[in-house]
């Protein structure tokens, strides 16, 4: 089972999104000179060419600060305005330490459907969480470099049961 969980994540592909209310980008990691690190770039590249095609008016950025780090959320407005997105299109949630987080914190501030940016691996997990939350998604994966892949898909493929395993019984948010 893990296995074949971890060839589904590997083999997940962006589908053109439809239209939606907002385009939610969630945080990684940033450097302590508050520069989004290169996969927090794709990230903030991918949710800034989605905004520019027309498919949202608004992006909201999720991410706190994570072990002292600078603030995530920040650190992606700041990246997002120099790739032209408009301050005024750009909503932080500055406070969460992790993809529940970001579901549950993001939730409020959503009314529509929304588009989730992360890396392509992390949708799955990322989405069902925003479902769990009450949020209507699709996803838009940043896709890595082919030499961290599949590191990060063998720990995301733990990340992804464990996750479906305590969301099992819990009844939706939304």
């Amino acid at each position: 089972m893990l296995l074949l969980t971890a060839f589904w994540l590997a083999r997940s592909r962006n589908a053109t999104p439809k239209p939606a209310s907002v385009i939610v980008i969630l945080g990684c990691k940033v450097h302590l000179d508050g520069t989004p690190s290169i996969a927090l770039q794709r990230r903030i590249e991918a949710g800034a060419a989605l905004f520019h095609a027309g498919l949202a008016p608004e992006i909201l950025v999720s991410g706190g600060s994570v072990n002292g780090s600078p603030n995530e959320a920040t650190s992606m407005s700041q990246a997002l305005q120099v790739l032209g997105v408009p301050d005024q299109a750009i909503r932080l949630e500055n406070t969460s330490q992790n993809t529940w987080e970001n579901a549950l914190f993001c939730a409020p501030e959503i009314s529509g459907s929304a588009i989730v940016v992360s890396d392509d691996w992390h949708l799955p997990r990322a989405q069902h969480l925003f479902e769990r939350a009450g949020v209507s998604t699709q996803g838009f994966g940043a896709r890595g470099e082919r030499s961290w892949r599949w590191k990060c898909i063998s720990r995301e493929v733990l990340g992804y049961w464990l996750t479906r395993l305590r969301t099992w019984r819990s009844p939706k948010t939304g």
